[in-house]
């Protein structure tokens, strides 16, 4: 039998009451967020800490997950991949893993040098030389969906931060249009097609 010892620590917590409705959407919230699957090779963002300036706690950490969430569905698109018309007629699919990009941005430099037999292959596909054009479309199409993607979460997790109540919160979804006061100059840029991506 195991002793116990006799100084139990303690943390200093403040309860909240919360209603039933409350608690039903902060539920959904926490589901949503853990049932987001992400890369087992990268490791997570930390769910951030609450706004320590939110005066609603709930609210705060409502917000705090479903940066978390957008965060990983952001990750999730990301690495999906791109699908590029190459030279052949044919779409072909790259991944967009953190490995996939670093050898992608390696490539940069072949392309540069204007080498026209790039070893490189496709999802499920052998390693093939690629011309230096279709390298270069592959290397754009692939920064065009990564920096897409980014600059759409930074405006969406500036919007989720001003958000004041639960069901709002809940009702954030990846894709949807950002309110125009939230996006970033750099997103307005995107959408109004100021920016080639």
């Amino acid at each position: 039998m195991k002793a116990v010892p006799d100084i139990i620590p303690s943390t200093n917590c403040e309860v909240i009451q919360i209603s039933k409705e409350e608690y039903d959407i902060l539920k959904q919230i926490e589901d949503d967020e853990g049932s987001v699957p992400i890369d087992p090779d990268v490791e997570p963002d930390p769910i951030p800490e609450p706004d320590p300036e939110d005066a609603d706690a709930t609210v705060a950490y409502a917000k705090a997950l479903k940066i978390s969430e957008m965060s990983k569905t952001t990750h999730n698109v990301i690495i999906a991949g791109i699908d590029v018309e190459l030279s052949d007629g044919q779409s072909h699919h790259f991944s967009l893993t953190t490995y996939d990009q670093t050898n992608l941005s390696d490539l940069k430099d072949e392309v540069a040098a204007g080498s026209n037999t790039i070893p490189y292959h496709e999802d499920e596909g052998p390693c093939i030389f690629y011309s230096n054009a279709d390298m270069r479309k592959i290397i754009e199409t692939a920064r065009q969906h990564v920096f897409y993607h980014n600059t759409y979460f930074n405006s969406l997790k500036m919007y989720i931060k001003s958000l004041k109540s639960l069901n709002t919160v809940a009702q954030v979804t990846y894709g949807m249009d950002i309110p125009e006061r939230y996006q970033s100059d750099v997103w307005k840029a995107i959408i109004h097609g100021q920016y080639p991506v």
